[in-house]
């Protein structure tokens, strides 16, 4: 008996996995239908797995699902059914092989992926920054002639105070002038006086007596002008500087009372015979009163040279 069984087990390995299967189906008394509804497969799958009918082009994987879910439906062993087939169908070492040559195209792909994505997120980025480099150039150069005439239009500081400085050396060569005129005159005068040295006798007792009447006269004349003089009352001009400013104040008289640059915070007062001619380099940084009445300044235009007489 022992002999037998050891035959028959021998028949069924060597019979196809199909077979052993079908010849299972058919002793517990299942048909095709039962089995197909059991492992919900189609019919036209049962038909091919019993007729040992395989595809070369089907994964292998799948062949030895289906197989392993028929022997269990029918109460087989898998690891025999898997032993037939393959046996009968010599994929055991073709099937790994296919899996991973199938894993590194994958794998290979999906790199392949990564890196294309890569370079057009370094493209964009590259044509990004070049846009927004031209974009700003563009902005520069429109408006870099607007900057330039509107620094042109305005006076720098520089300039204020070299006009200022150029208004006071114009001053101090006004002041100092009138000494070379004197001079002219007086060496005009001594040919004139050399003249009046050779006239006649008569003439010179003629201014004799003038000049006696003239001397009587003068201390009267030169009293009538002290007393005229202080008759007239000197009024007293005042400045508060809240900003740096050149200056120049002169009275009734011709008198420079003050000239050059004050400084901001600082205060002047000044006293002298009206009207005053004032000359500011800068007028809006200037508070004034003439006297007790405070004087408008802020009809004249900021940043320019403002020239006034007060009253």
């Amino acid at each position: 008996m022992e002999h037998d069984d050891t035959t028959v087990n021998n028949n069924k390995s060597t019979l196809p996995p199909g077979t052993l299967l079908k010849n299972k189906r058919e002793s517990l008394g299942y048909s095709k239908q039962d089995v197909a509804s059991r492992l919900r497969l189609r019919i036209a799958i049962i038909n091919s797995i019993e007729g040992n009918e395989f595809e070369s082009d089907q994964v292998a994987t799948f062949t030895r699902g289906y197989l392993r879910s028929y022997a269990k439906a029918v109460g087989m062993s898998d690891a025999e059914i898997l032993e037939s087939y393959e046996e009968h169908c010599k994929v055991a070492d073709a099937e790994p092989e296919s899996m991973q040559s199938f894993s590194k195209q994958t794998k290979r792909d999906k790199n392949d992926n990564r890196l294309m994505t890569l370079t057009w997120v370094i493209l964009l980025v590259i044509i990004g920054m070049s846009s927004l480099w031209w974009y700003q150039n563009s902005q520069q150069d429109t408006l870099s002639p607007q900057s330039n005439s509107t620094k042109s239009s305005i006076p720098s500081v520089s300039e204020i105070k070299k006009a200022a400085v150029d208004e006071e050396f114009n001053t101090v060569s006004d002041l100092t002038n009138p000494s070379v005129d004197n001079q002219a005159v007086q060496e005009s005068q001594e040919p004139k006086e050399d003249a009046q040295q050779e006239s006649t006798a008569a003439e010179q007792s003629s201014s004799d007596d003038s000049i006696d009447k003239s001397q009587a006269a003068a201390p009267t004349a030169s009293k009538s002008t002290q007393s005229t003089e202080q008759a007239t009352p000197n009024t007293s001009l005042s400045m508060r500087f809240i900003a740096d400013c050149w200056i120049q104040i002169k009275d009734a008289t011709g008198k420079t009372l003050a000239i050059g640059i004050k400084k901001k915070g600082q205060s002047l007062d000044v006293s002298g015979n009206k009207p005053f001619k004032v000359v500011l380099g800068a007028p809006e940084a200037v508070q004034m009163s003439l006297g007790d009445e405070s004087v408008d300044l802020s009809g004249y235009t900021s940043g320019k040279v403002a020239r006034l007489t007060l009253p």
